[in-house]
C-alpha cells in the first residue's frame, strides 16, 4: 500500500525523498545497502541530478545514510531500526487546486518537521494528503484504499468536525491534532496562536501610524480564520477605530493569487482608501501586491504590506522583504508528536493543549510613517 497518498501531489525532490525514506524505513533497502548512483537515481526516477543530491542530502541530515568518499552511498544502521518503531501519519488535505500541492510551503514545511523529529519518539512517520470532498477523514480513506488500522496514531493538521471525533473513537484510533477541534470533541492538539498573531500585526501597523487597514483572510467557516479575525478586530479596538470603513476584511482564496488580486482591484476601481493591507497566505500576498505595483502604488510609502505565514517564496517572487507572521511549524509537530506518544502509552492520560506562539518579522513593507502624514 502506497501511504504518502494524493499522486502527483508533491514534486519530485518531495517525492523522491520519500520513495528513499520508504523504502529505508519499510526495509527494502536494509543496513548496509549501496544505493544506486546520483547519475542512475535520476535516471530510475526520471528526475534531475540535483534532485537527486537533494533527496540524498535530506535523507544524510536524518541520520538514514552515509556518504563514503569515492566507495558510494550506504544505508546507516539507523536506518535498520525502523521496524522496530510505531507507524503514525500526519494527515493533510489537497487544497483543490491544480498544481498548488506541488508548491505549497506549508505542506513542505509540516513534510520536513514530521521526518525530522519523528525519530527521537520512536515514529516511523507518513505523510498523507487527502482530497475529501465533505467527507471525514475515515470516510477518505476508505475511498482511497488506505487502511486506518494500519496505522498506530495520527497527527490531523485540519480541524477535526463532530462527526469525524466518532468516527476516530468508534475505530479505537489514537490521535491529535495540530487545530483546535469542534467542541464535541475531546483531543490534545498543539496549535498556533492564530489571534494572537494576527493581533501582533495589526497592532504592528497601528503604532507605526497606519489607520485605514484592510484584512484579506482565508474562509470564516474555518475556526482558525475567525480566531485571525478576532485579532484583528482586538488591536483595532484597542486603538478606537470603530467605524465600518475602519474595520474592512474580505475573504479570499489564500492559496491562489487570483482572489487577493480582484478584490484589492475591486477596493481601487471603488477609490476605497487603504493604507495598510493585511494578508493571509502566501500567493494571496503576491496577486495583492502585484495590483498595487500595477497602480503604481508604493511600498510601504502609499500602502504598508503584511502577511500571516513567512515563506521565502513570497520574497524570492516579489524580490522585497514583507513584514510577516510567521508560524513555528517545527516546534508545533515537535509538541504534536510528544502528544502523540504520551496518548499512546498512557491513553486514559488527560487531554492537553498548547498555545505556540508565532514571531512578529519586521521588514521593509511596514517603515514608520512620518508625523506629517498622522
Amino acid at each position: 500500500m502506497e501511504r504518502f497518498a494524493s499522486p502527483g501531489g508533491l514534486n519530485k525532490n518531495d517525492l523522491l525523498f520519500q520513495q528513499l525514506y520508504t523504502s529505508i524505513r519499510d526495509g527494502k533497502l536494509p543496513h548496509g545497502t549501496r544505493l544506486a548512483s546520483e547519475n542512475e537515481l535520476a535516471e530510475q526516477h526520471s528526475c534531475s541530478r540535483i534532485t537527486v543530491r537533494k533527496s540524498l542530502r535530506r535523507l544524510e541530515e536524518l541520520n538514514l545514510i552515509r556518504r563514503i568518499r569515492g566507495n558510494g552511498t550506504y544505508v546507516s544502521s539507523r536506518g535498520a531500526r525502523f521496524n522496530d518503531r510505531r507507524n503514525i501519519a500526519l494527515v493533510a488535505c489537497d487544497a483543490g487546486i491544480p498544481g498548488y500541492n506541488e508548491v505549497d510551503p506549508y505542506l513542505n514545511s509540516l513534510m520536513l518537521a514530521l521526518f525530522r523529529y519523528c525519530g527521537n519518539f520512536g515514529f516511523s512517520a507518513n505523510f498523507i494528503i487527502l482530497r475529501r470532498d465533505g467527507e471525514t477523514f475515515m470516510e477518505s480513506f476508505e475511498r482511497q484504499g488506505i487502511d486506518a488500522d494500519g496505522f498506530d496514531g495520527f497527527i490531523f493538521a485540519k480541524q477535526l468536525t463532530t462527526r469525524e471525533g466518532a468516527a476516530l473513537e468508534e475505530g479505537g484510533h489514537c490521535y491529535v491534532a495540530l487545530q483546535p477541534p469542534a467542541k464535541e470533541v475531546k483531543a490534545s492538539y498543539a496549535t498556533i496562536d492564530n489571534y494572537g498573531g494576527v493581533y501582533a500585526l495589526t497592532r504592528h501597523m497601528l503604532e507605526r501610524g497606519r489607520r485605514n487597514l484592510v484584512f484579506l483572510h482565508g474562509p470564516l467557516n474555518e475556526a482558525i480564520n475567525r480566531e485571525k479575525l478576532k485579532g484583528f478586530f482586538q488591536a483595532l479596538d484597542e486603538f478606537q477605530l470603530t467605524a465600518p470603513l475602519q474595520r474592512r476584511h474580505y475573504e479570499v482564496r489564500y492559496q491562489r493569487d487570483d482572489d487577493s488580486a480582484e478584490t484589492v482591484e475591486r477596493l481601487l476601481a471603488e477609490r476605497q482608501t487603504f493604507d495598510t493591507l493585511l494578508i493571509q497566505g502566501d500567493w494571496a500576498t503576491v496577486g495583492a501586491v502585484q495590483v498595487l505595483r500595477n497602480h503604481q502604488l508604493r511600498i510601504p510609502d502609499d500602502v504598508a504590506v503584511g502577511m500571516y505565514d513567512d515563506y521565502a517564496l513570497v520574497r524570492n517572487i516579489l524580490k522585497m522583504g514583507i513584514t510577516a507572521i510567521s508560524q513555528p511549524i517545527a516546534e508545533q509537530i515537535h509538541a504534536a508528536l510528544e502528544m502523540l506518544s504520551l496518548r499512546l502509552a498512557r491513553p486514559d492520560a488527560p487531554h492537553t493543549i498548547q498555545k505556540i506562539q508565532p514571531l512578529l518579522l519586521i521588514r521593509e513593507s511596514s517603515p514608520m510613517i512620518s508625523s506629517s502624514r498622522l
